[in-house]
């Protein structure tokens, strides 16, 4: 669980610091997140995922609301389940 901890959590809440930071000061930029339709429910056997893409979606919905008037933008993306 620590790799799906690590890739889901700490990068993203990362990459928004380390990335976010010049666009701020740029006064422009866009940040895209991409969680997952699995982000809005828990399911069995999969609680591990579902809950890291959760913090995915709600990291988004929280960073969203700090970069008002900063001139960037977030958006998270939650898209559906896919054969891989």
């Amino acid at each position: 669980y620590s790799y799906m901890i690590n890739l889901n959590m700490r990068t993203y809440a990362g990459n928004i610091h380390h990335f976010g930071r010049p666009m701020i000061e740029k006064g422009r930029g866009h940040i895209l997140n991409i969680a997952s339709i699995a982000s809005f429910a828990p399911a069995p056997s999969e609680a591990m995922y579902n809950s890291s893409k959760a913090f995915v979606l709600a990291l988004g919905q929280a960073i969203k609301y700090e970069l008002r008037n900063t001139g960037v933008s977030l958006t998270t993306g939650c898209p559906g389940f896919t054969q891989t």
